[in-house]
């Protein structure tokens, strides 16, 4: 079991205490009754600092700045040591989600080092590994839910990344997915092609449009139909989680 200590570097006026306590309740409901159900994984947040950060516990940040535009939040590893950064947001429907969908795709994959097994991407006429990022496909605010008030990220299930549907089964927690594989609107999927280049699949207004990037570098991006102009800004920005992997292969 995960153990997260929730440290706020926010102004006690923009982010009270009893918001956090509040937050790290409903989280740790969804992670021990929610995800446990589907993942055989649970976790508990509390509210502390940096000196409660014992042996086996992991710093969930909250912060002004985490270092990256245009990104809510991330998680990653650092000597085998997970943490999490989240940008606050005054929109604390907004903060909440962030931090639900950072803290469940860290209890699956802390290292983030586990992918499903190999998969043919016909974008491509290749092959390649889904990375677990639980959250990354349903992550809009219109497939969230609540726990106690505080809003939360849905989740796919293990089932997600079967290879043929079956039945009886449940690919998400709230039952948006209909099929193994299925991004959402909003959502997006990542697949590992090799140790230098890694696929991305973004759902924008009911388009699939898809994203290569090598090296850390963009070098393709492409769509099933002509994509709109709008589409191409929406999708550019490389993902901290993997622009992180690069640059440790690098070091």
């Amino acid at each position: 079991m995960e153990q997260f200590v929730i440290i706020s570097e926010i102004d006690k006026k923009l982010l009270p205490i009893d918001k956090l306590n509040a937050l790290a309740a409903a989280l740790t409901i969804q992670a021990k009754e929610h995800l446990y159900k589907f993942w055989a994984k649970n976790a508990t947040y509390e509210v502390g600092s940096l000196q409660d950060v014992t042996a086996g516990k992991i710093p969930f940040y909250i912060q002004y700045d985490i270092g990256v535009n245009e990104q809510n939040g991330y998680h990653w590893a650092e000597n085998r040591k997970p943490y999490v950064k989240v940008k606050f947001n005054p929109d604390f429907d907004q903060l909440c989600l962030t931090c639900s969908h950072e803290g469940l795709e860290t209890i699956i994959n802390p290292q983030i080092d586990k992918f499903s097994a190999l998969e043919d991407l016909t974008i491509l006429n290749s092959k390649g590994q889904s990375f677990f990022e639980i959250c990354d496909i349903c992550q809009s605010k219109e497939y969230a839910y609540r726990v106690n008030g505080i809003l939360v990220s849905n989740f796919v299930t293990p089932n997600y990344y079967d290879t043929v549907p079956q039945k009886n089964v449940q690919y998400d927690y709230l039952n948006f997915v209909e099929r193994p594989g299925e991004i959402l609107e909003g959502g997006y999927r990542s697949w590992k092609l090799n140790d230098s280049e890694v696929l991305q699949a973004f759902k924008v207004k009911g388009l699939l449009v898809y994203k290569k990037i090598t090296g850390d570098k963009i070098v393709q991006v492409t769509a099933k139909s002509q994509p709109f102009t709008w589409v191409i800004p929406l999708i550019i920005g490389i993902g901290i989680s993997i622009y992180l992997i690069f640059k440790s292969k690098k070091s």
